[in-house]
């Protein structure tokens, strides 16, 4: 996971500490100033949309981390970003889309990146239909296709994924594809 050297308020240096009893995780505060850097899982909205034919759109990344895997279209929060609002704009951005969100699938944690760039993330996956617009991939989207509930693939690129897929599987009534421990 990332860490910091440096105080983003004096340019102090950092000391990883555990500056509160009931929290046990070291976090960096400030040797100078005193700055306590809280560190917070980045948010994203996420969409698991589906066709008239039950089918499930995923998409190919075009670029790491991950590249050449499966995903859920979607992307990261802008700050203070609805995630409702960050939903339809990733849409727009990924696959040139309207969606209207129909409800919301789950709240799944996770990591993005690896070793030192690594960040953890709080995904938030709304099961979404296409109200608009017709799909052209755009942004970082290598390509798209359409699955079948019982034909999903096996390389599907994060674990939040997995946990979405298979709690709309749950919800269909069809046995889970991926089953992730955490």
């Amino acid at each position: 996971m990332q860490t910091f050297s440096y105080c983003p308020k004096c340019a102090g240096a950092l000391e990883y500490r555990t500056p509160e009893a009931h929290n046990p995780e070291a976090v960096p505060v400030c040797t100078q100033c005193g700055f306590i850097f809280w560190q917070s899982s980045k948010p994203t909205a996420s969409g698991v949309l589906r066709d008239g034919e039950g089918r499930i759109l995923l998409v190919e990344r075009g670029i790491e981390p991950k590249k050449g895997e499966w995903d859920l279209p979607g992307g990261f929060l802008g700050n203070g970003e609805d995630p409702m609002a960050g939903l339809k704009r990733e849409m727009r951005e990924e696959l040139g889309v309207t969606v209207e969100p129909d409800a919301l699938l789950g709240i799944f944690t996770d990591t993005y990146g690896e070793g030192d760039a690594a960040i953890y993330t709080f995904n938030v996956v709304y099961s979404a239909r296409i109200v608009s617009g017709t799909i052209t991939p755009q942004d970082d989207v290598a390509s798209v296709q359409w699955f079948a509930p019982d034909a999903l693939p096996d390389s599907v690129a994060f674990a939040n994924n997995k946990a979405a897929l298979d709690a709309l599987l749950a919800h269909l009534g069809l046995p889970q594809r991926y089953v992730v421990d955490k």
